[in-house]
């Protein structure tokens, strides 16, 4: 059946707005302790709090964290491993579900596409966006059977495994793919990756012929050199053959969006051109 988030929740409450210590009786769970849907509760910071109504922000495992603020909102994490007495701050808001309703399936929920659809449409905010516990509680979610609740949780239990195994093999083979272009680059430029031919010219000659002035070092001079090259290479410096020059910073007011000779900046250099170019017009 479909439902809200408030109808499957006995209680949806925002956190404590209390400061962290690094000494307390109670840890003190904050959206920046949570990276990655893991929590390193070594590094949770401890708060003082009135015993009183400690009570009613006493994490359980099982409970599920949402994120209400910033740059994260929507995120959500699924507590497990409490060994400490633990509240939470006030960006988070709290959700516990009936014991019908598994959390597990909750948070897979909250991993969804739909969700997310949802929280980008209610978001309010434009420096910092935000979801409030009203807006929380009217999101939609489709409920089944609680057996069903638990074979659809082990089923993607599997798969995500699977798919982290994947991605940690991806992340291993980028590293080696990174390695080995490494390993080819310093072959090449130590002459070690083809053969030398004895009737090359020397590069002291090609050197001469850029710049007729020019007066090679003796390589015998320079200190440290990291590795050996061949005879007729030389070492010299990138003003040797280089014309190295600074840019510019042309005023906000000289950008154009028309398509004539570019201004290129860094950024767009990083990111491989993929961004439209802003254009200064000199």
């Amino acid at each position: 059946m479909w439902t809200t988030v408030r109808d499957i929740s006995k209680s949806i409450l925002y956190g404590v707005s209390e400061s962290a210590k690094s000494c307390g009786e109670y840890k003190l769970l904050r959206i920046t302790d949570i990276q990655n849907n893991l929590v390193e509760w070594n590094s949770v910071p401890y708060t003082d709090f009135d015993t009183k109504k400690a009570n009613a922000y006493l994490l359980k495992d099982g409970d599920i964290l949402f994120a209400r603020t910033g740059a994260t909102v929507g995120k959500s994490y699924i507590v497990q491993g409490l060994k400490e007495k633990s509240i939470y701050a006030s960006y988070l808001i709290r959700v516990q579900t009936f014991d019908v309703i598994l959390p597990q399936y909750v948070k897979f929920f909250f991993e969804s596409g739909y969700y997310w659809e949802q929280i980008e449409q209610e978001s309010v905010g434009v420096g910092q966006p935000n979801v409030n516990g009203t807006v929380l509680g009217n999101l939609q979610i489709p409920i089944p059977p609680i057996h069903e609740q638990i074979r659809i949780t082990k089923e993607l239990k599997n798969w995500l495994n699977i798919i982290d195994s994947i991605e940690k093999e991806k992340i291993d083979l980028n590293l080696y793919i990174s390695q080995i272009k490494s390993k080819i680059l310093d072959l090449a430029i130590s002459g070690k990756l083809v053969p030398q031919d004895p009737t090359d010219e020397p590069a002291i000659n090609l050197l001469k012929r850029i710049n007729p002035n020019f007066e090679p070092c003796d390589n015998s001079h320079y200190e440290n050199l990291p590795f050996e090259i061949p005879q007729n290479w030389c070492w010299l410096s990138h003003n040797d053959i280089l014309d190295i020059s600074g840019g510019a910073q042309p005023a906000k007011s000289e950008f154009s969006e028309v398509m004539k000779p570019g201004y290129v900046r860094l950024y767009q250099i990083r990111d491989y051109g993929e961004r439209p170019i802003p254009i200064f017009i000199p």
